[in-house]
């Protein structure tokens, strides 16, 4: 029999889910998986033949049990998840960053009867934004304690009506006002205590 060009498309479409990188899965209303693509194998840890028939709920972490709630509740409204960034569970117990997209599935009638999601492995961003962090959260580190070694040769060096006003706008430059200021705003006032002039 020959192929028709519907046969065909559902091969082509088919190849496509199967080579896809990313993860690819079908789940009814309740949210049973009704299919499981080789991406969603590598990326989850479970076979197709373990999860087929079980619920996606099974990858979902306890605390983010109600996002599947939210997500079945817009499918069922014909809504779609776009690029919602969250976690899941691997069959080890790691988890693992994923960016979401899922999409109701329509019969010939217009209505819904499932949805299809994608999920994407964004572990690499997610490190590389977490080094960033970690290297700005250094940088201002760095920069907060020069700024102190400064006010406090000043508050040793300069006469204290001088190092005052410096020593106040250092402590507010970054943020952190009870750490500098008062413990050298005391200095300030023993100095004063000791006969120093302000005026």
């Amino acid at each position: 029999m020959t192929p028709t060009a519907t046969d065909r498309n559902s091969h082509h479409l088919a190849a496509i889910v199967s080579s896809s990188d990313d993860a690819i899965v079908s789940k009814d209303l309740n949210g049973i998986v009704m299919s499981w693509n080789g991406a969603a194998e590598r990326m989850f840890g479970y076979t197709a033949e373990e999860v087929i028939g079980q619920s996606i709920r099974l990858i979902i972490p306890p605390d983010k049990q109600s996002e599947e709630d939210e997500v079945l509740r817009r499918i069922r409204a014909g809504k779609s998840v776009t690029n919602f960034e969250t976690e899941r569970l691997r069959k080890n117990g790691t988890l693992i960053p994923i960016s979401l997209t899922v999409s109701p599935i329509f019969d010939a009638e217009g209505h819904v009867v499932g949805a299809s999601k994608i999920a994407r492995d964004i572990s690499e961003r997610s490190n590389r934004e977490a080094r960033l962090g970690a290297m700005e959260a250094a940088r201002d580190d760095l920069h907060a304690r020069l700024l102190m070694l400064v006010a406090a040769s000043l508050a040793m060096l300069l006469p204290p009506r001088v190092a005052l006003p410096i020593i106040v706008a250092t402590a507010l430059t970054i943020g952190v006002w009870y750490g500098i200021a008062n413990p050298l705003l005391g200095r300030v006032s023993l100095y004063s205590r000791s006969g120093v002039c302000w005026a």
